[in-house]
């Protein structure tokens, strides 16, 4: 049996320990209130930046878009003041900032108490960003293959796929054991990882833990993650407006990868390879 303190240590390194919301911020560009507002849109515009921070005694007191900009004579006359809930510590797991973002064109990123940073929806196409959705999907395809051990034990999961998607997995087992593959290798490893979820979709405890009112909305979820992976594993471009459905995943991601770490079966250690002559 897989060591479910291992499979939570994982989860706290990878969704809390490793990945933060200073990894993806920008600097925020910043002016005194006092600063003719045409001159700093023409120096945010040189950087390419659309929203500017504005300063008020020294510090940043709030915040002024391009298009506020345009119709004010000063910095200050454009200033929005930060809304607490589109203000978060850089310190903060990255996860939150990406609950924050969600519905929101930007948040804004403190570092020492202040207002120094900010994120938008080009910064997720930043490595760390990547990495962290990517660790998200793999987990719960994890778990998926365990809970998929202990609910439909010795292959009785195989009644429950098409036979074209059996014969797929089949197919792809022959080639990578022909390449040499681990040798414990099995044909559960071969599922894609929406044939795993259409497996478990079947029970309603599934559709409790991943959030779906109904099978039908747990196969569109899945295909979306499948969709994701996708465009992460070739550096596509992954901005997406299912934002929602990924957050209730990495909301419910301990529960559903300590349920399937708990049944995982132990793999066996892989024997050392003879030398070649």
């Amino acid at each position: 049996m897989t060591d479910v303190r291992t499979l939570h240590d994982r989860l706290e390194r990878t969704f809390r320990g490793a990945f933060h919301v200073r990894d993806v911020a920008e600097a925020l560009m910043s002016f005194d209130a006092q600063m003719p507002a045409a001159t700093a849109l023409e120096r945010a515009g040189r950087r390419g930046f659309a929203v500017v921070g504005v300063r008020e005694g020294g510090l940043v007191a709030g915040y002024a878009t391009a298009e506020e900009l345009e119709g004010a004579r000063v910095c200050g006359d454009a200033l929005q003041a930060f809304a607490d809930d589109e203000v978060v510590a850089g310190g903060e797991p990255l996860h939150e900032g990406l609950r924050r973002l969600a519905g929101r064109e930007r948040i804004f990123v403190t570092a020492f108490g202040q207002v120094a940073g900010i994120v938008t929806w080009s910064d997720i196409q930043k490595p760390p960003a990547r990495m962290w959705l990517f660790g998200l999907v793999t987990l719960l395809e994890d778990a998926f293959t365990g809970l998929i051990e202990v609910w439909h034990p010795d292959g009785a999961w195989e009644e429950l796929l098409s036979a074209g998607r059996l014969r797929k997995a089949k197919e792809l087992l022959r080639d990578r054991r022909r390449m040499g593959a681990d040798v414990d290798l099995r044909l559960l490893d071969c599922l894609q990882l929406p044939d795993k979820g259409l497996i478990l979709l079947r029970r309603e405890e599934t559709r409790r833990l991943l959030d779906v009112p109904s099978k039908e909305a747990g196969e569109r979820a899945l295909k979306k993650l499948a969709q994701l992976r996708n465009g992460l594993a070739h550096s596509q471009d992954i901005v997406t407006k299912d934002w929602d459905m990924i957050l209730r995943l990495a909301g419910r991601l301990e529960d559903i990868v300590l349920l399937g770490s708990t049944f995982a079966r132990p793999r066996r250690a892989r024997p050392n390879k003879k030398p070649r002559s």
